[in-house]
């Protein structure tokens, strides 16, 4: 398992995450975790999200529309661009 940080904008808001990428045989899943205290974030985000390989998050439902999937695409986005892109060894299967 490895643990990065990541940083998004939501809402003209900078929020930070810890992002523990955890190995599977499906791929990797990515553990996101708010790093503040918010009440916009708590009221949309439980103590954490799990994002696939593919950016599908548990409880799909619940973050389908409104301000949760604001949230989600915004976290995806960042996982995207600052730990897949910038680390591709983080797209591939973690050996342990």
């Amino acid at each position: 398992m490895a643990i990065e940080k990541l940083e998004t904008t939501i809402r003209g808001r900078q929020y930070i995450f810890t992002v523990e990428i955890m190995p599977s045989e499906d791929g990797n899943f990515y553990r996101v975790t708010p790093d503040q205290e918010d009440e916009f974030l708590v009221k949309t985000i439980p103590t954490f999200i799990s994002f696939d390989e593919k950016g599908n998050v548990d409880m799909e439902e619940k973050f389908s529309k409104g301000e949760s999937k604001e949230v989600i695409d915004s976290i995806w986005r960042a996982i995207k661009e600052q730990i897949i892109n910038e680390h591709p060894s983080f797209s591939l299967p973690l050996v342990e």
